[in-house]
């Protein structure tokens, strides 16, 4: 929504090679080399705000083990990582994601 674009057009491998590369190299090493749009537009992690690309990253994360959530409480254990601890929203210093742990 930010971008007014998708990031991928399949979600299955051998469907999309922006899908692919992500797979294989992570979302942030995708939008340092992926322009906003066709032509001569900036590269996404020019426009993006960092806080707004890390948020991004997890809440784009392929693993649902590893993927950001938006602090639902269907995770008894605590241990999932929330949009709600990232520093930018809660004023301090990151803290490290917990090793998630869902049953």
């Amino acid at each position: 929504m930010a971008l007014s674009d998708y990031p991928w057009v399949a979600t299955r491998l051998g469907g999309c090679k922006l899908f692919e590369f992500i797979h294989t190299w992570g979302f942030m090493e995708f939008i340092k080399k992926r322009s906003c749009k066709k032509g001569t537009s900036p590269r996404i992690i020019e426009v993006l705000s960092p806080e707004l690309a890390e948020l991004l990253d997890g809440l784009l994360e392929l693993h649902p083990e590893d993927r950001l959530c938006l602090g639902e409480s269907c995770y008894e254990d605590k241990t999932h990582w929330s949009a709600w601890n990232m520093a930018w929203l809660s004023g301090s210093p990151r803290k490290s994601r917990p090793n998630c742990v869902i049953s």
